[in-house]
């Protein structure tokens, strides 16, 4: 019997080797989290949803009864999309469901640079362009000891992403612990403008003068074909 076993066994892992062998080449991987829902009564794994939401994971809902898929936001899914938080290689700091609010603009360059191999060299070279354009232009080194002399609670700023944005579309809006820094209107000056404990602040990096957050986008680079700005992501001290 156990000499069956052994044969069965070494058949099994030689006919396994083989089967390996598609031919292909595998691009991309993607990954979706697939919750329970019942269309009826609107349950679904809310666990699920939260954990997915926080991580920058794609979702989907699925109804056993009927075999019928559903994306995120609860419309019938008929064709499997590819997103940018599905997939596996993407640096997922740059996912804009964790940055913002609400982010319209789907043409952004974040996808230019979001692959964890690149994405730091990238976004640096983007982020030179940005800074080039002002002629007192700081190191980003400077920028950011700046940006603790205005509030002095800031611990750590890391440098994420850089977005283009439409003026067409609304205004970005993002959420706690992350900061958008813009060129100011006469590109002599940079505004900052964050978002902490549920309240916006925003002001001049350089010149010592506040701004009122809700005016934001009238003090910043007016400039309809060229309309960009750098994200941070803070750690407070407290």
């Amino acid at each position: 019997m156990v000499k069956k076993i052994l044969k069965f066994l070494s058949y099994f892992k030689w006919k396994t080797q083989v089967s390996l062998k598609y031919n292909m080449m595998i691009e991309e991987w993607h990954y979706f989290l697939i919750s329970y829902y019942n269309s009826n009564t609107k349950f679904y794994n809310d666990d699920i949803v939260k954990i997915c939401k926080k991580e920058g994971l794609e979702f989907l809902f699925y109804v056993p009864k009927i075999h019928i898929f559903y994306d995120n936001k609860f419309n019938e899914y008929k064709k499997l999309k590819l997103t940018f938080n599905s997939n596996l290689d993407y640096n997922k700091d740059n996912s804009t469901d964790l940055i913002f609010e609400n982010f319209y603009n789907i043409s952004s360059n974040f996808y230019d640079y979001c692959k964890i191999s690149v994405t730091k060299n990238n976004l640096i070279i983007s982020v030179i362009n940005f800074v080039n354009k002002i002629p007192n232009k700081m190191e980003l080194k400077e920028i950011i000891n700046n940006l603790k002399r205005k509030n002095s609670n800031f611990l750590k700023l890391n440098l994420i992403a850089l977005y283009h944005y439409s003026r067409n579309l609304p205004f970005p809006i993002h959420n706690n612990n992350y900061l958008l820094l813009f060129l100011n209107k006469e590109k002599n000056d940079y505004v900052y403008y964050y978002k902490e404990n549920n309240l916006f602040h925003s002001g001049y990096l350089i010149k010592k003068e506040d701004l009122s957050p809700f005016f934001i986008s009238a003090y910043i680079d007016n400039d309809l074909n060229n309309s960009s700005f750098l994200v941070y992501k803070f750690i407070n001290s407290k």
